[in-house]
């Protein structure tokens, strides 16, 4: 997730694989190429656009116990997917992975020892930039400040906690609606909120009300007051994210060589350096201010960029740059796992809602959510991870590109150039891991915690196992998993104290794809209805 504002590979290769059968790698099958040996990967590749999520569930179930690989194609290029445990472990960089000792340690499913391959063989960094053509989209630069993000920003979760849930009331008071109908700053100016006071239940634009919460909390932790109210800024934040895959897809075509000249044409280029004017003086003085040895510093990642940047870095545009790639991370992740959170509660309010605001209740310190409470709520962290099984945040996860060519220990090689992973939303739905994988059990981790209650962090929505890949796994683990779960956990133990939430009477949420992608429906509605808690 937070892997979003890495550079490309130079010398990355960019074609669509030589590959036009499944059978050119013994035991290597393409799902929905048919039988004819000319264009089977494109007629592969439209079966797939349609239908994602039917060919991964389907290659994974078919192959998982026979060779253990299988492929797909899409309109750019062609993926070998690892459906076998023990493969994947091959793939995934496995390693210990530490956490301070004042958070859940995590713990990994498999033995350590399995053998990963190098980066300089199967490489993480390439195809994750090249996603999102990172170089160009996001600006040139080296991902030295992701320690930040696994350091700095997990480290600075409980100092964060209260600034985080004050944004989120301010937010809810904005795009929802205060219990008291209270009176709003905004730009200067006292405004009623937008649906001043929900006292009956009112529908709401599920999509694009989190969307708009997550932005605002975020660029709290990001670059702190005043920009995280700043509507200017928060709309470009919003905004950036969609920019930055449509730009990228339009220069993807073209040579590495015109890509620095065409940029400049799209809505990334634009978003970026209006965000460049917009944040050009809170960043300036973050750099300049030098701060006197007892006085209090901003506790946010614009601080600690203006505190660690290399003497090359420390300038306006390098900066900006970092933030808007790390908004885009955190963007992604957060806003489309909520509300799928947000849509099992108001499908069966009376079955979670209850039991959760009680926990919630049980948890609370004077009175006031902290990150002791979110820590401290297992069904709700049980819930997040749920929600983020049945929603992740990609459908394929584990991602490689092999710069050389890779074998696997029963033989098989994959020819340098070849993309790989793994079917997460398939392992996500694999009944082996999960009973009933097809129904949502909010409590389904809590449940196995109070069976299980020496070993807290398995189950955790931040653990990663092969069986559990939202964050991914391993070496490339996402940095930011910390703060995205506890920043979705405080959005929903703020929503359920605040607001008793339902389905209207006609809505049928269901879910839509096309290609590797899950299509938000934006206009899906839910019914909330003010409790008058904070």
């Amino acid at each position: 997730m937070f892997a979003s504002s890495l550079p490309v590979d130079e010398h990355m290769s960019t074609r669509r694989m030589r590959l036009t059968s499944g059978h050119q790698i013994p035991g290597v099958h393409g799902m929905g190429y048919g039988h004819a040996p000319f264009f089977a990967s494109w007629r592969g590749a439209f079966k797939f656009l349609l239908r994602p999520r039917h060919y991964l569930l389907k290659g994974y179930q078919k192959y998982k116990h026979k060779s253990g690989y299988f492929k797909i194609a899409t309109l750019r290029e062609e993926y070998i997917l690892v459906s076998d445990k023990a493969k994947i472990s091959e793939v995934g960089d496995i390693k210990q992975l530490a956490r301070p000792l004042f958070v859940q340690t995590h713990v990994l499913t498999l033995s350590t020892k399995l053998l990963a391959a190098p980066a300089d063989v199967l490489s993480f960094l390439d195809i994750s930039a090249d996603e999102i053509q990172s170089k160009w989209t996001l600006g040139n630069t080296s991902p030295w400040h992701l320690g930040l993000i696994s350091g700095k920003l997990t480290q600075n979760l409980g100092t964060l906690t209260p600034g985080l849930v004050k944004e989120i009331n301010v937010a809810l008071d904005k795009y929802i609606g205060s219990p008291r109908g209270d009176l709003l700053p905004a730009h200067g100016l006292f405004v009623l909120s937008m649906l001043n006071s929900v006292t009956d239940f009112s529908p709401i634009a599920l999509h694009s009300v989190m969307h708009k919460v997550v932005a605002q909390a975020v660029s709290y932790a990001f670059v702190g007051h005043p920009l995280c109210r700043d509507e200017v800024y928060l709309g470009n934040v919003r905004a950036f994210t969609r920019a930055v895959h449509i730009s990228a897809e339009l220069i993807r075509p073209f040579p590495d060589s015109w890509k620095s000249y065409l940029i400049r044409l799209t809505t990334a280029w634009r978003r970026r350096k209006f965000a460049e004017e917009v944040m050009h003086g809170a960043v300036l003085a973050r750099l300049r201010k030098i701060y006197k040895t007892k006085e209090a510093k901003p506790v946010d990642l614009l601080q600690w960029l203006a505190e660690t940047a290399p003497s090359r870095e420390r300038n306006v545009t390098t900066t900006v740059e970092r933030i808007m790639g790390m908004n885009l991370a955190a963007m992604q992740g957060t806003s489309s796992i909520l509300p799928g959170a947000v849509v099992q509660l108001a499908l069966a309010p009376d079955l979670y809602t209850p039991t959760l605001r009680q926990e919630i209740l049980t948890h609370r310190e004077n009175g006031i959510t902290t990150h002791k409470t979110v820590l401290n709520a297992t069904k709700l962290d049980s819930f997040i991870r749920e929600a983020s099984r049945m929603n992740p945040t990609s459908m394929i996860g584990l991602m490689r590109l092999a710069r050389k060519d890779f074998r696997f220990r029963d033989g098989t090689t994959i020819p340098k150039g070849t993309r790989m992973g793994v079917p997460t939303v398939a392992i996500h739905q694999d009944a082996t891991f999960y009973p009933k994988p097809d129904f949502f059990d909010g409590f389904r981790f809590s449940k196995l915690l109070e069976e299980d209650p020496n070993d807290n962090s398995k189950y955790g929505a931040a653990s990663t196992g092969l069986e559990y890949l939202t964050f991914g796994h391993g070496k490339h683990v996402c940095p930011g998993r910390f703060f995205a779960t506890d920043l979705m956990k405080l959005i929903l133990a703020v929503l359920i104290m605040r607001y008793d939430i339902k389905l209207p009477p006609t809505a049928k949420p269901h879910k839509r794809y096309f290609g590797m992608h899950e299509i938000p429906n934006s206009n899906l509605r839910v019914l909330v209805k003010a409790t008058g808690n904070r």
